[in-house]
This record gives structure tokens, sequence and C-alpha cells, in this order.
């Protein structure tokens, strides 16, 4: 770093210098011009007076002249339509990048209103599995305990009711499951902002831990199959995977409304 600090001021014009030659510059242009000047007057001026000019001259003066202002003509508007071109181009790229500003909240929105909808849903076979599942080792424990005080009909009684209440959301829970491809969809396919997007996908494989849960602990109950998280290699239980899910969706609605809920012309 302090070797970088030193080679830059030998790679820099000091601005005196810079002053110097533009001094050099200035002054020998008006040398130029002098010098010319003094030819003209001297040397082409008997040529170029008008009173020594013929009606042929003066024609050819005349289109001259009209053949400069032509090309100044042309010149300008060239120079006019390019700037009108360049204006537009910017205009259609602000325009460009404000629709993809709302497409993409627009998708973050739909996604976010759909998994709202399902909120209770999850929650409610969340706690019905873990009340099944209470009632369950309850019973274990007592049939494994002959001095337990417990009735061993009452406690298994308890675990066939929690049982039937976990069953009770077997249709819609599965039907859960299968909507989450479908929910993430748009959402995939639109957003394009990196930060937006990786919250997305953490989101999404939330979802899709809750997505795999459901299935196999309805495709294969009684037997408990626990989820494997390949990322970290964890055993993910309901409640850790709905506690990642409502953190990702947090997370997923801050940063849409900061890097997509102001328009870029502001």
């Amino acid at each position: 770093m302090n070797e970088k600090q030193h080679r830059a001021p030998a790679t820099e014009n000091p601005p005196g210098g810079i002053r110097a030659i533009e001094l050099v510059v200035l002054g020998t242009c008006v040398l130029v011009l002098i010098a010319g000047s003094a030819a003209v007057g001297v040397l082409i001026w008997p040529q170029l007076n008008p009173k020594s000019w013929t009606a042929s001259g003066w024609a050819a003066s005349g289109a001259w002249f009209s053949g400069v202002v032509t090309a100044t003509s042309v010149w300008f508007a060239v120079k006019m339509s390019r700037e009108a071109q360049s204006s537009a181009m910017r205009s259609l790229g602000i325009q460009l990048a404000e629709d993809s500003r709302r497409e993409q909240l627009g998708a973050v929105g739909n996604v976010w209103s759909s998994l709202r909808a399902q909120n209770e849903l999850v929650n409610e076979i969340t706690d019905r599995w873990y009340d099944y599942a209470r009632a369950d080792a309850a019973a274990n424990t007592n049939s494994l305990n002959p001095d337990s005080d417990a009735p061993d009909d009452s406690v298994s009684a308890m675990r066939t009711e929690k049982l039937v209440e976990f069953h009770a959301v077997q249709q819609n829970a599965l039907k859960l499951a299968a909507s989450v491809k479908d929910i993430f969809l748009e959402a995939m396919w639109t957003v394009s902002d990196p930060q937006v997007r990786a919250d997305l996908d953490k989101l999404h494989k939330s979802y899709r831990q809750l997505s795999t849960w459901i299935e196999r602990t309805y495709m294969n109950f009684p037997n408990f199959h626990p989820i494997l998280d390949s990322s970290t290699g964890e055993i993910l239980t309901p409640v850790e995977i709905t506690e990642s899910i409502q953190r990702n969706s947090h997370q997923l609605v801050v940063s849409a409304q900061q890097r997509l809920g102001r328009s870029s012309q502001t």
C-alpha cells in the first residue's frame, strides 16, 4: 500500500505543469492566428477583394456560402437528432427498470399473500403433531412404568384422540405441501435483484423442507421420518422449520422494501 502511495504522484501531472502546457498551446494558437491574418492581408487579399470579383466570382461565393449554411444546418440537425435519440434511450431505460422493479415487487407480494393465507394451517399442523407426540410419549412412558398412577386406558385414549386430530388435517396438509412449487414459480422467474432473490431462495428452501416433512409424516405414519438439512447436516423438527419460515419471510419483506420498494427515479 505504501509503495502505491509513493508511486501515485509520479504518474500524475502537477497542476502547475498543466497550466504551463495550456499557456503554451494558447500562445501558439494566437501566433498562428496572427500570422495567418497577416498572410491573408499581404498575399491573398488582392485576389479575395470583392471589388475585383466578376459575376462568376459572386456566384461562386454565393454557392460557397450556401453550402456552408447547408452543411451547418445538416450538422445541427444530426446533432439534435442524436441528442433526442440519446434522451429517448435514457427514458426507455428508466421506464424498463421501473417496470422490472414493479414486476419483481408484485411477484414477491403474491408469494407473501399466498403464504400468509397458509400460516394458520402451518401452525395448526405443527401444534397437532406435537400434541400427538406428547400423548404418544406419555403412553409409552406409562406402559414401561408399572408403578404409574395414570390408568393405561386414559393415556391410550388421549393418544388416540390426538392422533385423530392430527389426521383430521391430513388432506389440507398434503395440498399445502403440493402447492409450494406453484406459489414460488412466478417469483423465481421474475425476481432478478440479487439480494431479494437470495432471500427468496432461503424462504423457498424452508417451505420445501416443510413440504417434505408433511409428506413423509403423513405417508409413513406412525413412523417419524426426520428431515435432514443437506446444507448443515442437522435434523430438523417442525418447530425449527416453522421458525426458519418466519425468519426468512421477515427478511424477504425487508429486502424487498429496501431494494424494490422505492422508485429508481426518486
